[in-house]
């Protein structure tokens, strides 16, 4: 694409920034944080409804595409709110619990995802139970 914009430069004597309007499309802003609270042994009241403060609760914080080791056990319940924005024009995110101890997709470890209800600071994951007959060892953040 250079190269022809750089030949049609030379052709029509005319200057084509290309480079630069490559540097402008590039997305500003992120990696998405995330603040994560496990509430062990809670069962959610609604899907909008987050869990009452309860001193039990392990709390971290999660960074977009960097997975990290936590147990979830069965039985727990999940809640989560973003600390930093995504990348600028990202539609959604969400946080992916996986089965084991990391975050690489196979049979053996296969992962349920939730969304955040926005991708601007504060928006949340208020309460979610994670499906699966087996606790969960790993989460991450993923947007797009």
């Amino acid at each position: 694409m250079l190269v022809t914009a750089s030949i049609l430069s030379l052709v029509s004597g005319s200057a084509i920034p290309v480079e630069s309007e490559l540097v402008a499309r590039k997305a500003a802003g992120g990696p998405a944080i995330a603040n994560v609270a496990v509430y062990p042994s809670y069962t959610c009241t609604g899907p909008t409804v987050a869990p009452s403060y309860d001193a039990t609760i392990k709390s971290i914080s999660v960074t977009e595409e960097t997975c990290q080791v936590l147990s979830v056990p069965l039985g727990s319940a999940v809640s989560a709110n973003l600390t930093q924005t995504p990348k600028t024009g990202v539609a959604g995110c969400y946080i992916n619990f996986y089965k084991a101890g990391s975050c690489a997709v196979s049979f053996d470890n296969y992962y349920v995802g939730y969304a955040f209800q926005g991708t601007s600071v504060g928006s949340k994951l208020p309460c979610v139970n994670p499906m699966g007959a087996e606790a969960k060892g790993a989460i991450e953040i993923t947007c797009f």
